[in-house]
């Protein structure tokens, strides 16, 4: 067949089928590679803006909001831009000043505080009048204590008064217990009478003044000690304890030094000083120094009235 024939039928011979073949899927492997390959350009374009973006998302730091203080360095601002940017920090010079003012008025309170204190001139009067009165409205002889008379007991005029106050650790029972003295009073006060009369009675406990020294009033059979030693005038003092010699004389001495010598009130009544019941009660031993202070009592107290 020839050619005329061939196209007069629309057949294409076969080399022509195929260049024609191989032109069209060569023209459609190219489209498509073409195609593809702009495809692939593109989405590798929008990868790599992608990444690009997420790169400078996280690279670059997070962009501070600009202040309207902060100026660019080639830029000019309006006048009324600088008094508006000089205003918006005014508040927090106020506050320092505010706050400078007010540490300043407390350091004057502070300083004035001190002033009036430590200026004798600026202390009130009143507190020194106060003061004074305290002093001179205190009671006459309430530095020497109260004399303080047992229940049921009276005070007995011109006889021997028996004083004894009791320190932290000493009991009250030592001196007087259920109504009467105690035993080591009683003891005590027989000896006594058996160094002014060489006898006993029973009824020698009874002509005796007891009394317990304290530096408050504590009851209605309480009464200062001067009052009692102007009223009943004992004839004399058997002070019981180096505290309690300390308190009535108004002085400040030890035991031996009390013990050195017979003692006058300022009423000059005189007296003798010996231990604590309780010391004596503790310590047997003191009896000997205490028959001592009872032979300087008795002289003091040596009568017929008394030996009667």
């Amino acid at each position: 067949m020839s050619d005329a024939y061939l196209n007069a039928m629309g057949i294409t011979s076969w080399v022509t089928r195929e260049a024609s073949s191989d032109s069209t899927s060569s023209d459609w492997s190219f489209d498509d590679g073409a195609d593809s390959a702009k495809e692939a350009a593109q989405g590798n374009q929008q990868g790599n803006q992608h990444n690009s973006q997420q790169v400078n998302t996280h690279s670059q730091p997070v962009a501070k909001p600009k202040l309207e203080s902060e100026a660019k360095p080639n830029e000019t601002r309006p006048p009324s831009e600088l008094s508006g940017s000089s205003a918006s920090n005014e508040p927090r010079v106020e506050t320092n000043a505010a706050t400078t003012d007010v540490d300043a008025n407390v350091e004057t309170k502070v300083e004035t505080n001190l002033s009036s204190k430590t200026s004798p001139e600026l202390s009130p009067v009143h507190n020194q009048t106060s003061a004074s009165v305290n002093v001179s409205t205190q009671p006459i002889g309430q530095e020497r204590g109260f004399l303080v008379l047992p229940s049921n007991k009276r005070w007995i005029q011109e006889e021997l008064l028996v004083v004894c106050r009791h320190q932290p650790g000493q009991p009250s029972e030592s001196f007087w217990s259920r109504g009467q003295p105690s035993k080591t009073i009683r003891n005590l006060l027989h000896g006594l009478h058996y160094l002014l009369t060489e006898s006993y009675s029973a009824q020698w406990l009874n002509r005796i003044n007891y009394a317990q020294l304290a530096t408050t009033a504590l009851s209605e059979n309480t009464q200062q000690t001067e009052r009692v030693l102007t009223e009943i005038k004992p004839k004399a003092i058997l002070v019981l304890g180096e505290h309690t010699a300390n308190l009535i004389a108004g002085e400040a001495r030890s035991m031996s030094e009390w013990q050195l010598k017979n003692w006058q009130t300022s009423e000059g009544i005189p007296f003798i000083v010996t231990y604590h019941p309780y010391e004596i009660y503790q310590s047997p031993i003191l009896k000997k120094q205490v028959v001592q202070d009872l032979l300087r009592l008795s002289h003091l107290l040596h009568d017929d009235s008394v030996s009667s």
